[in-house]
């Protein structure tokens, strides 16, 4: 009786996640509210309550969300592996086009809200930077600060959502595509920077 409870709780929270998504992308973050959402879900208001606090709590669990569906589909939030950044960029811009309205309500979400009203977990992003950061210094420890800190700049821009949203909805390319071409350049940007022709290089 329990795992059915459990089960109908994760299906609701599913399509209230699903019908966030598609409010965020056609009506935007403004004018987002619990109402719409519910009507959208096909659910009460009450039921959004249940399983969200609030509104911000909701906007929040959309990522956690994203990143549970690409964890169970293979996706790669954080590789410390220099050498396999390419390829991971490669699998997540494959999923990014596999989830639809969820990548690009991340994306509008993670490029519309300023510094005083950020529904963004920011603090969790830059503890994501910053794990890469240790992982790349371990791994390669023939690295210095400054090429550390290229490399993750260019590995965090390559991996978000507004990247792939940029390539894949602003510059026409198709979803592959965009994962071939952001893999591409890091891996030019980063050999670059290993010989000794960054732009901290004479």
């Amino acid at each position: 009786m329990g795992s059915l409870r459990d089960e109908q709780k994760r299906i609701a929270r599913d399509r209230i996640l699903e019908a966030l998504s598609v409010e965020i992308v056609e009506n935007g973050l403004l004018d987002l509210s619990v109402p719409a959402v519910a009507e959208r879900a096909g659910v009460s208001q009450r039921t959004v309550y249940n399983h969200f606090a609030n509104k911000e709590v909701l906007v929040n669990a959309l990522g956690t969300w994203a990143e549970e569906w690409m964890d169970e589909r293979g996706g790669r939030i954080v590789e410390p592996d220099v050498d396999l950044i390419p390829e991971a960029i490669e699998i997540n811009f494959a999923l990014f086009s596999e989830m639809g309205d969820l990548t690009a309500a991340l994306a509008r979400i993670r490029d519309s809200i300023d510094r005083e009203h950020r529904f963004d977990a920011t603090g969790s992003r830059d503890r994501r930077t910053e794990n890469l950061r240790v992982g790349l210094a371990e791994s390669r420890p023939d690295l210095d600060d400054r090429q550390l800190d290229a490399i993750t700049a260019i590995f965090r821009n390559a991996f978000r959502f507004e990247t792939w949203s940029f390539l894949a909805n602003e510059s026409g390319l198709s979803g592959e595509d965009a994962g071939t071409v952001a893999a591409w350049a890091y891996s030019v940007l980063f050999k670059a920077l290993l010989d000794n022709q960054g732009p901290f290089d004479a």
